[in-house]
């Protein structure tokens, strides 16, 4: 008796289907709603998140994979307005360089437009509700922990993995029962300075569904070293050439990778001391303050440097870390500015470019390709460069004459309008507390009547009825403040009562007050002391609970702005483009030959691609239908909006182990560290009686078969099964996929209708037997 698998699974994208849109996905497991990436480009086109905004209240969970506009772009915007209330889940890195992206997103935006679609605020308030998580961490979402507060969740696990790109950069494991669901998109199997390349998905075996984007299916990259060399060698020939260098870049990803191969290039080459390397966005001391404190997240080489030398590779002594334009002009030329954002859309990578476009010497190196359809790619175009460009240019300039008068009128009203509400606001609390208190003395009078009377008691009977009267009329009175305390209302003649036996007191109310060594805490000094300091050192509240210091000279101070009105013109220039413009590939993605070979080693069940040009899709989708022909039952590639039911049609049964059973079982272990399996072989009884679920059971001696044919687990790989052979006495050598043993024996790895198999041919010998 065979019962099917109940869970259902579909995906539907979002965004990122077929184009090279920003990616965005909801995973359907059963009822739980997941949502994969929430990503937005930098020209924040409200029009592709009307599919999030129509889905964005189901969502039980939120993964993203990586820290930059590209990944997680929309979710302040989704967060303000969509109603997504779930969870977000991600690496730590993830969290802190995603908040430096949308940071520096907004103040890049709002200084050259009045930007409106989200603030800083809504930034902070999308990071409130996450959750952060390491590399290999478990987590379940039946756990309270989770903060996943449905029960939809109960029995899915997910598991967050290196994928090389970025830091913090994750390929998601979701499991649940015998399914398994990875989502990789944006990895990178080779190994960078500052980064590890993933090994999860060269470990990775025939998941049930992977979900991945052909972004760079087509694409053919040279070595790293070759790459390293042509960027350095471009930045040095155009220094001595009197020219300078922009490298237009993200705020807090890629440029880590570009800031130490400048900087190591800096410190070998004493000659190049004379030239700046500046790095230029409104969070750049921020982002360098936090790679510092995340080299654990970093490569094995970034690591085993500091260990031994104790040199943090991210202090950066030639780089000059710089928050606006002003900064930038105060320092002599030549120089080589890495500046925000990487598609020229904006910010001060737009700004400078404008500036250096016109001189010959100049060059301009894109170390990504940029989005479709945006400046960096138009200038980067290998048959059509433009000889020059028609731009809008906007900048922020500061109030003056009527327009500051105007300004400061309506300041003072909002302010006016202001404090008139918190006014009502108080006195409506004031109100209510007075109540409160006056409620609470007469359940005491009460509660005295109750008891036995005294000759006491009868002393203030006329005072109780009194005190019911005031109560009676609570809210018609407007009570007015004890002169003897501020926090005590009216004395009125109830309060002389006893409420049990005693005598007439004056009422004392103790106002418990807090000490310290330097004598009575003083909260409004407190707080007046508190942003004196904050003013004083620069720092902005917003940026107060990251839990690192703020350079003085940060750049998006609340306290500055406030001071200085500003507001937002806009002309229409003509660029003449006569520098150099170069693209080198630093993009940290794996290539198409990479790409392919890790779906052919991993072969999974079902194949899901997304994120790429309609050429880059179908090329791949082509290539893993012939290469996976019998291993992968569907290779698909759905369009935006399409839903795919991707539930398994495995069946399965589940059963109940007698303890009996499991005694007598004999287990092995198998596997890599970190995805390890005990297995045993077992020949059992299967008894089912009713509803109930059946059990397996030992076999009686006589029924019990002698012996097993051998059965392989797992996958082999001829480098290990040479060192295994080595230990063993065999002198071995492994050449075009053929393992030679003693000069007579061969071990070939075949692989027929999609079982793997072991051959092992040779002379009949002793050597034979013991290879076999």
């Amino acid at each position: 008796r065979k019962h099917t698998m109940t869970s259902t699974v579909r995906f539907t994208p979002l965004c990122g289907a077929r184009t090279e849109d920003p990616p965005c996905y909801l995973l359907e497991i059963d009822e739980f709603c997941i949502l994969l990436d929430c990503g937005w480009n930098d020209t924040f086109d409200l029009d592709m998140l009307e599919p999030l905004k129509k889905i964005a209240p189901r969502v039980d969970a939120v993964l993203l994979s990586h820290p930059d506009l590209y990944h997680l772009g929309a979710l302040p915007y989704a967060v303000a307005n969509f109603g997504l209330k779930a969870p977000i889940f991600s690496t730590i890195p993830v969290y802190k360089m995603g908040q430096m992206f949308m940071y520096d997103a907004f103040q890049s935006a709002n200084s050259n437009e009045d930007f409106t679609i989200f603030n800083l605020d809504d930034v902070d308030n999308a990071f409130e509700n996450w959750k952060q998580l390491k590399f290999g961490q478990r987590l379940s979402f039946e756990n309270p922990d989770s903060g996943v507060t449905t029960e939809r969740g109960v029995g899915i696990d997910v598991y967050p993995h290196a994928a090389g790109h970025s830091i913090g950069g994750t390929v998601w494991r979701i499991t649940k029962e015998n399914d398994e669901i990875v989502y990789a998109i944006d990895y990178n199997n080779k190994k960078e300075r500052h980064l590890n390349g993933t090994f999860f998905l060269e470990n990775l075996s025939r998941p049930t569904l992977l979900i991945t984007d052909a972004y760079n299916a087509l694409s053919v990259q040279r070595t790293r070293r070759d790459r390293d060399s042509e960027l350095l060698e471009r930045i040095i020939s155009t220094l001595r050439s009197n020219g300078s260098v922009l490298l237009p870049t993200d705020t807090a990803a890629r440029v880590l990778e570009l800031l130490m191969i400048l900087d190591q290039q800096w410190n070998s080459n004493r000659a190049l001391a004379i030239y700046s390397i500046v790095f230029l966005t409104h969070v750049s001391y921020n982002t360098v303050e936090f790679a510092k404190s995340q080299l654990e997240w970093m490569s094995s080489d970034v690591m085993n440097s500091f260990e031994k030398t104790r040199d943090n590779p991210f202090t950066l002594k030639h780089v000059h870390v710089c928050h606006n334009l002003a900064e930038l002009n105060a320092l002599p030329r030549p120089l080589v500015v890495l500046a925000s954002p990487a598609t020229l859309g904006y910010g001060f990578a737009r700004d400078v470019f404008v500036e250096m476009a016109a001189n010959p010497n100049n060059t301009v190196i894109f170390t990504d390709r940029g989005l479709p359809h945006s400046m960096a790619r138009t200038l980067t175009d290998p048959d059509a460069p433009p000889a020059s460009l028609t731009l809008k240019v906007g900048k922020r300039i500061p109030l003056e004459g009527e327009e500051l008068k105007e300004y400061e009128r309506k300041q003072r009203e909002e302010q006016l309008a202001e404090d008139e509400r918190k006014q009502q606001e108080q006195e409506e609390e004031d109100r209510k507390r007075r109540k409160r208190a006056l409620a609470e003395k007469k359940a005491r009078l009460e509660n005295a009547r109750g008891d036995s009377a005294t000759d006491t008691d009868m002393m203030y009977m006329d005072l109780d009825a009194e005190a019911d009267e005031v109560l009676a009329e609570v809210d018609k009175l407007e009570l007015t403040k004890n002169p003897f305390s501020v926090d005590r209302l009216d004395i009125l003649a109830s309060q002389f009562a006893s409420e049990r036996l005693g005598h007439p007191l004056f009422p004392n109310i103790e106002v418990h007050r807090e000490w310290d060594e330097y004598g009575e805490k003083d909260e409004a000094f407190s707080r007046l002391a508190e942003q004196q300091t904050l003013a004083e050192s620069g720092r902005d509240p917003k940026m107060a609970g990251l839990g690192i210091d703020v350079d003085p000279s940060f750049g998006f101070s609340a306290t500055d702005e406030a001071k200085r009105p500003t507001k937002c013109i806009s002309s229409t220039i003509t660029v003449p483009i006569k520098c150099t413009v170069r693209y080198i590939d630093f993009e940290g993605r794996s290539d198409g030959r990479s790409i392919k070979n890790i779906l052919t080693h991993i072969a999974p069940r079902k194949l899901i691609l997304v994120h790429g040009t309609p050429e880059a899709i179908e090329h791949l989708q082509q290539h893993c239908e012939k290469a996976l022909k019998n291993l992968c039952r569907a290779v698909l590639a759905p369009d935006l909006g399409e839903c795919l039911n991707l539930t398994s049609d495995i069946s399965i049964l589940k059963t109940k182990l007698r303890d009996t059973l499991l005694e007598a079982m004999d287990f092995v272990t198998v596997g890599v560290e970190g995805a390890q399996y005990d297995l045993a072989y077992m020949d059992a009884l299967l008894t089912s009686s009713g509803p109930a679920m059946p059990s397996l059971d030992l076999l009686p001696p006589a029924k019990i078969p002698v012996g097993h044919p051998a059965l392989y687990v797992g996958d082999i790989k001829l480098s290990d099964l040479k060192d295994v052979l080595a230990r063993n006495g065999f002198a071995v050598q492994l050449q075009q996929g053929v393992l030679m043993a003693n000069g007579c024996v061969a071990v070939r790895r075949e692989e027929v209708d999609g079982v793997l198999r072991v051959n092992v041919t040779g002379v009949l010998s002793e050597d034979y037997f013991k290879v076999r």
